[in-house]
C-alpha cells in the first residue's frame, strides 16, 4: 500500500493514485502530523490537493526532481 501512517504522520511511496485518497482523506492526524513523500514516484492531484487542504506539513519531497519542483510550488501559495 502506498500509504503508511504512524503517529508521527504518513508515508507515500511509489504510485499514489486516485484510489489512495479515501485513506488519507479517512485518517485524522495529530498536531504537527507529516507528509513524507521521499519514495513517492507519481502522486495523483486530488492526493496533492488533500494534502494541501489540511495543511499537512511537507517533511520530505520525492526525490523526482519535477515532482518535487511542482509539489513545493504548490505547497508555498498561501
Amino acid at each position: 500500500m502506498p500509504l503508511d501512517f504512524d503517529d508521527r504522520g504518513v508515508r507515500l511511496t511509489g504510485n499514489v493514485s486516485i484510489d489512495d485518497l479515501d485513506a488519507l482523506a479517512a485518517w485524522t492526524p495529530g498536531d504537527g502530523a507529516s507528509v513524507d513523500l521521499a519514495g513517492c514516484r507519481h502522486l495523483h492531484a486530488a492526493v496533492l490537493q488533500q494534502i494541501l487542504a489540511r495543511r499537512l506539513r511537507v517533511a520530505a519531497l520525492p526525490e523526482d526532481p519535477i515532482l518535487a519542483a511542482a509539489i513545493e510550488a504548490a505547497s508555498t501559495r498561501g
